[in-house]
């Protein structure tokens, strides 16, 4: 690295570079929002029924677990800050593809094009800015692509129908801004320390950190303490097959992703729509356009964008294990309270259940936000992040799609009360686990948990 090249970044904090990698989650979140922003423009251009749009987001989901799966080696082998930056400009021309798309096959091989680079992106996004923040503020800083992903979806939502309005417009726009932002961070950002010391470049790594912690001590004893974890030869299967302490781990994060979905977590916002749907049909006799339209999707949306925010200003100050587990218990009181309601008539019940959807919406999101960006990343250890992150996050969006599609069936099995009654046994199998099995993370660096709490010292 030049001297130029520091001299530019000396005086930049750390959380500044989250920011800027964060920045580029926003792209992503307005192309997911656009699904629904656009939806009757989908319809028309493509002569879609409402199935055949919910195809759209299953597609993308199916390209994010393609991204997934793949992403892990890529940011093993290429690092952190050409992995984010090439998958958000691949992500930036596939979603100028949908735009242009003439057919809806083309645009649905767009839309999974994107979903991939999505996949790589969050992956590798996540494990980057755990690993340049500083211990105070690494939860904040990796809930801060959550929240950029979020507020881009909640931009496209109230105005991305202007993209189809101004098409070409929208196009260039989309292509211009996205290539300066991705030089601007690829220029700009530095490589993870903790990458670059796990593949050998250990002075590439010690001078990265000089440039974020602006301590030569602190550096120094943090690129000790990675070398330490760093140790020993097995990588990835290899460690998950020699090392008691990595697959507890990836067990423990495992069942916590299974258990998050049996209880009903993708309520939001997806599920909630066909939750209030159903309970209007079957207890009150009245159609989806009465009481239900885009507005209450508007609506959770918000509520997951306030959700996401909450979580970003309360990570580090209440706690992991708090949070996530004060949002696990308002979710199981909100289960039994909705429970009881579909039994009752009248319009105060469902204007009520619209309430407590919301509610449900919000504590779910804070604790996924929680768990998928924070623990899930201060949890795995050097030699086995890519692979960790990526097994995780592969079960996540194959649980996103088997909620989408398996609501319906669950609901004629077992009744929407059965239903409801099977999350709030799931839910407090969760919050057991939780509690029994998760230390406090605050405050901690990742070296120090990998050695104490991993290794079982």
């Amino acid at each position: 690295m030049s001297l130029s090249t520091k001299s530019l970044r000396v005086k930049i904090h750390p959380f500044n570079y989250v920011l800027l990698c964060a920045s580029m989650a926003i792209f992503f979140g307005f192309s997911i929002g656009e699904v629904y922003a656009c939806k009757f423009d989908l319809m028309k251009r493509f002569m879609l029924d409402n199935q055949e749009v919910d195809n759209i987001l299953i597609t993308f989901l199916l390209g994010a677990v393609a991204g997934v799966f793949l992403g892990g080696r890529v940011t093993y082998d290429t690092g952190r800050r050409f992995t984010i930056v090439g998958s958000f400009l691949l992500g930036a021309i596939a979603h100028s593809a949908l735009l242009l798309s003439p057919a809806f096959s083309a645009y649905l091989i767009a839309q999974f094009v994107q979903g991939s680079a999505f996949g790589v992106y969050i992956i590798s996004s996540l494990l980057y800015v755990s690993e340049i923040a500083t211990q105070e503020s690494r939860g904040k800083s990796t809930m801060c692509v959550c929240l950029m992903l979020t507020i881009g979806i909640e931009i496209s939502i109230f105005v991305g129908n202007l993209c189809y309005m101004h098409l070409y417009g929208a196009v260039i726009s989309i292509l211009v801004l996205s290539f300066l932002l991705g030089i601007i961070c690829f220029l700009r950002l530095p490589e993870s320390p903790r990458w670059l010391a796990v593949t050998g470049f250990t002075d590439a790594a010690l001078s990265e950190l000089f440039i974020l912690r602006k301590n030569t001590s602190i550096a120094a004893r943090e690129l000790a303490d990675i070398n330490e974890c760093a140790r020993g030869s097995d990588k990835g299967i290899a460690l998950f097959l020699h090392s008691g302490s990595y697959r507890r781990t990836i067990w423990f994060l495992f069942f916590v992703t299974v258990l998050i979905y049996f209880s009903g977590y993708a309520f939001f916002p997806y599920i909630s729509i066909q939750l209030v749907t159903e309970v209007q049909r079957r207890y009150y006799s009245l159609n989806n356009e009465l009481l239900y339209n885009y507005d209450f999707l508007k609506s959770g949306i918000t509520i997951v964008l306030l959700g996401a925010i909450t979580a970003t200003f309360t990570v580090d100050k209440i706690g992991r294990k708090k949070l996530m587990l004060g949002c696990i218990f308002v979710t199981e009181l909100v289960l039994v309270l909705m429970y009881f309601l579909i039994f009752l008539g009248g319009n105060f019940g469902i204007m009520f259940l619209d309430t407590l959807v919301l509610v449900f919406i919000y504590a779910a999101s804070i604790a996924m936000f929680v768990f998928f960006s924070t623990i899930v990343t201060e949890l795995l250890p050097t030699q086995g992040r890519e692979l960790g992150i990526s097994l995780i996050f592969f079960i996540n969006f194959v649980g996103l799609m088997s909620s989408m599609m398996l609501f319906e069936m669950l609901v004629q099995r077992l009744s929407l009360s059965g239903f409801f009654a099977l999350n709030l046994l799931f839910g407090a199998l969760l919050f057991a686990f939780v509690y029994h099995s998760l230390q406090e993370l605050k405050g901690k660096t990742l070296e120090f948990l990998e050695l104490n709490y991993l290794r079982g010292n």
